[in-house]
């Protein structure tokens, strides 16, 4: 059986997923597409002499590139977080806060002259 992981995303590759992004989506400047999704597990208990199901949930987020395959994933969250604790906590937060140098810096938009910086979409 062989591991597969994801690579951590470096200038280069950010800035192959921003021209794929503009190829594909004709969408200027994207390193990516951030969703989340909240998912609950049953969990099977023995309590003494039965059996319990107890419910909790679990909070996936994560970053595609233009052919919707994951650059970053994020796991581990608790369901009653809000969306804005859920980010600032994630590694995908502090990836973009501590590696700053590794994203593509501002460039002209479309021939304008006009610098836009890189960005990731989200909802």
């Amino acid at each position: 059986m062989s591991l597969k992981h994801l690579t951590v995303p470096d200038h280069v590759r950010f800035l192959d997923i921003a021209v794929k992004f503009q190829e594909r989506w004709k969408f200027s400047h994207v390193m990516g597409c951030r969703d989340r999704s909240t998912f609950t597990l049953n969990v099977l208990q023995k309590l003494d002499h039965c059996f319990t199901i107890t419910n909790f949930s679990v909070v996936l987020q994560g970053v595609t590139n233009s052919e919707s395959r994951f650059i970053f994933i994020d796991t581990g969250d608790y369901g009653k977080q809000s969306d804005g604790d859920k980010f600032s906590a994630s590694t995908l937060y502090h990836f973009l806060v501590d590696c700053e140098s590794t994203l593509p810096k501002p460039v002209s938009f479309e021939e304008s002259g006009t610098e836009m910086p890189f960005f990731i979409l989200g909802n």
